[in-house]
């Protein structure tokens, strides 16, 4: 995200810029609608345009998206790029956790509509003194919570007056932008707050369409994420193969989008004649699916020996018999969505670890690594449960290289913003020796790998808010030389995350009892030591008895520990009547 990364800006360039940039879209957006105005927009967005290539940001992605996109949100992304790289700089943040996705993939996270509160760690924020932030929500937040991150932030005298929540009231099931839009007084709140620092605001969601940048129109500030057309076609399934070949970095080699059911049989013969026999399973994937819950398994082993028509039946049988990763997802339901979301097929990898890695890319274009995590997949084993931070050393720097590539391929696209590209890791070695504790340490330590891409997330995602916590709680940076994440005293900080403790004796709490608690234990979040538990998600808990956690230590033993500890104070309140 914007705060994560460094300035690496000549100031003699960036002055002059910020005010070019700022006047041309100021009087782009407040031209008035009429054929005289519409000639005033095209020669300031040519001024735009002008400066964009004295900066050398007229890279072949960037003509791209200049050419795809409208005038106004040309205008008002031109005004981002000195803002969000000079930490001196005053800042306001609105963030607007806005999961606009598909409802029905959406319906298969337990509690994903209280997902909103993860973001709340944009409160954080509030540790700086020149930073304002607005947060969104779609029913109000608990004032335990508020209160809670308050104290987190160091409870700062001018918080309120720095501090705005806005709710839509709007409940959980439209998406949070779409409510927005449809609120006057929501917007009215927002833009008074932002008031006349247009310039130092910008709007931060979770996921970018359309409605998002709606709303950045609105509010008549940039978005950091990337335009829509460049969110559609790289942030599916089928855009991420695209963008792994063409930044040659190694992956399942599948089959294109397929938008049928007829299609789709048709993928996995072609790939059951291409593997010849090699791979026993096929891995597949709704374009649009979220958390890994639109993921199927097909095996292959029942159909491979047949050939033509009665190849293609078995393969039309054997789709009804998929191993569906999401619980209760039955063949009826999963191939409605093929037409209306598409698919995928892959050769299923089998694999020992899920690592993954976030990076940032510049308005310019340029890529920063901003962390590696290990993910904890639960459920049959695709299902996103939390994540530990960093990823084994074994494979960090390959996975630094190959985030550096795949990060210039998406800047050449016309993408900037936040990404997040995960793996499958197998080692070079036999189930014996991975079976042995001692042989497997070594291997973990130092071992050889073998990675493969998975999957691009143009969005926030779930690794998102633990280490963004971890960085705006102990004021840290990445060192991407080594790897590791070192607070203001150069120590390395480490973490372990959950998204999913789940206790039915949750059900009924309220995040005061969970708050409490922790304190009590001696775990809650020590600001000397930049060690401790931070909950998040706590509004789940009264519904759906769902609570989500980061521990934060020294070691990743310490922080495994916390977590552990943690995890065994959230079962004991549960257990109180």
């Amino acid at each position: 995200m914007a705060t994560a990364v460094g300035s690496n800006r000549k100031s003699g360039v960036w002055i002059p810029t910020l005010v070019a940039l700022a006047v041309v879209a100021t009087t782009t957006l407040a031209a008035p609608s009429s054929t005289h105005a519409e000639g005033w927009r095209a020669r300031a967005l040519q001024r735009v345009g002008r400066t964009l290539g004295q900066l050398g940001l007229r890279g072949r992605g960037v003509k791209a998206r200049l050419a795809n996109t409208s005038a106004e949100r040309r205008a008002l992304q031109s005004m981002l790029a000195p803002r969000v790289y000079d930490p001196k700089l005053d800042k306001t943040i609105v963030a607007m956790p806005s999961m606009t996705m598909d409802p029905q993939e959406i319906k298969k996270i337990k509690g994903a509509g209280h997902y909103t509160e993860r973001q709340l760690y944009n409160l954080l924020f509030l540790r700086d003194p020149k930073a304002r932030v607005a947060f969104i929500s779609p029913v109000p937040v608990d004032k335990a919570v508020v209160d809670y991150y308050k104290r987190l932030a160091g409870n700062p005298k001018d918080a309120d007056k720095r501090l705005l929540m806005v709710s839509t009231n709007g409940g959980h099931d439209t998406p949070l932008s779409h409510q927005l839009l449809r609120d006057r007084n929501a917007l009215k709140q927002l833009s008074s707050f932002i008031g006349k620092q247009q310039r130092q605001a910008h709007l931060y969601p979770f996921t970018v369409t359309d409605a998002e940048w709606k709303v950045a129109e609105k509010l008549g500030i940039p978005l950091l994420g990337p335009y829509v057309d460049a969110a559609k076609q790289w942030g599916t399934k089928a855009g991420n193969k695209i963008i792994f070949r063409r930044a040659r970095v190694p992956h399942p080699r599948g089959s294109r989008e397929v938008r049928t059911v007829d299609k789709m049989v048709d993928a996995i013969d072609k790939l059951i004649t291409r593997t010849k026999g090699r791979v026993s399973r096929f891995m597949v994937k709704l374009n649009d699916g979220f958390s890994g819950e639109g993921n199927a398994i097909f095996d292959v082993k029942s159909v491979a020996s047949l050939r033509g028509r009665a190849r293609r039946q078995g393969i039309r049988a054997g789709l009804e018999r998929m191993n569906f990763m999401a619980d209760g997802e039955t063949w009826a339901r999963y191939s409605q969505q093929i037409p209306k979301l598409g698919a995928i097929v892959e050769p299923y990898i089998d694999w020992k670890t899920s690592p993954s890695v976030q990076g940032y890319i510049n308005p310019n274009g340029k890529v920063e690594v901003l962390s590696t995590h290990e993910q904890v997949l639960g459920g049959k084993g695709q299902v996103y449960m939390g994540a530990t931070f960093p990823a084994n050393k074994a494979y960090r720097a390959a996975m630094h290289r190959y985030a550096h590539k795949v990060g210039r391929q998406l800047a050449r696209e016309g993408v900037i913003g936040r990404f997040a590209l995960d793996f499958i890791a197998t080692p070079r070695a036999n189930e014996a020796q991975w079976s042995n504790p001692t042989a497997r340490k070594r291997l973990e330590r130092s071992g050889r790998w073998d990675l493969y891409a998975v999957e691009i997330n143009l969005r926030q995602g779930g690794t998102t808010h633990p280490v963004n916590t971890l960085k705006l709680l102990t004021g840290g940076a990445y060192d991407e030389k080594h790897g590791v994440l070192r607070d203001p005293q150069g120590r390395a900080k480490y973490l372990q995350a959950t998204d999913n403790h789940v206790d039915n004796g949750l059900l009924g709490k309220s995040p005061a009892h969970a708050i409490e608690a922790l304190r009590k234990a001696g775990l809650e979040y020590d600001s000397g030591r930049h060690a401790g538990v931070v909950l998040h998600l706590m509004g789940a808990m009264n519904q759906y008895g769902k609570v989500g956690f980061t521990a934060i230590g020294d070691s990743p033993r310490e922080a495994k520990a916390l977590f552990v500890r943690a995890e065994k104070v959230l079962r004991e309140m549960a257990a109180q009547k």
